[in-house]
């Protein structure tokens, strides 16, 4: 949750960053703000949003259905990458900067409420007990 939460807080602040700039307002001054969110941003999903879920595949699935599931995993994370690579360009030209930003920082936010709400704690259990709350 923290992950996903400051990589929308760096997201947002892109997008104000690129909404100043697009309004003719003088951010010169305030050079190191984006270099500074962008490389947040990188360290909060390189220990965050980057390795968790990899890790929770081993957790979350039943041993007879973990192989086919984690490989169907992988393959729907790699679709969404190339989705939000190939599109990208395209959303900046259509939407601008500011709110292409800010679009990818609602869509953290959603992740910080779908992990609040939906991923469940594995911390200390066993998996038979992660199943077992999962079946609920």
């Amino acid at each position: 949750m923290l992950s996903s939460s400051v990589m929308a807080l760096c997201l947002a602040v892109l997008g104000v960053h690129f909404y100043l700039l697009d309004t003719g307002v003088d951010v010169s001054s305030y050079g190191l703000i984006p270099l500074a969110s962008v490389v947040l941003f990188i360290i909060m999903f390189a220990l965050g949003f980057g390795p968790i879920p990899w890790t929770m595949l081993g957790e979350l699935f039943p041993a007879k259905i973990k192989g086919g599931a984690s490989a169907l995993a992988c393959v729907e994370n790699y679709i969404l990458v190339f989705l939000v690579t190939k599109t990208f360009q395209n959303l900046l030209d259509t939407l601008g900067s500011a709110p292409t930003f800010w679009m990818f920082s609602g869509i953290c936010v959603v992740g910080t409420v779908f992990v609040f709400f939906a991923v469940p704690e594995t911390k200390g259990k066993t998996l038979d007990e992660i199943q077992q709350e999962l079946a609920k």
